[in-house]
């Protein structure tokens, strides 16, 4: 890979970092304080805990897509 490849795979991994910032910040959110509605406590528990867990998928994909770009620009260096 080339050094132009290198730059775009650093922006990505720039935009993806923010994203994952975002995503967290959710969660910490959804975690502190879930959503209030008129819907009864047992169902809204379960959505929050959905949301919760998706959420958290949501991170940890981020963080494996950033370790792989990581691995590209490593390999690519090389």
């Amino acid at each position: 890979m080339d050094a132009n490849g290198r730059e775009k795979i650093g922006m990505l991994m720039r935009l993806l970092e923010t994203i994952h910032r975002e995503v967290s910040r959710i969660l910490s959110e959804e975690e502190d304080n879930p959503a209030r509605s008129a819907v009864p406590k047992e169902t809204e528990a379960e959505i929050s805990e959905g949301a919760q867990r998706n959420l958290e998928d949501a991170c940890s994909a981020i963080e494996n897509a950033l370790d792989l770009m990581q691995l590209v620009i490593a390999d690519a260096s090389q």
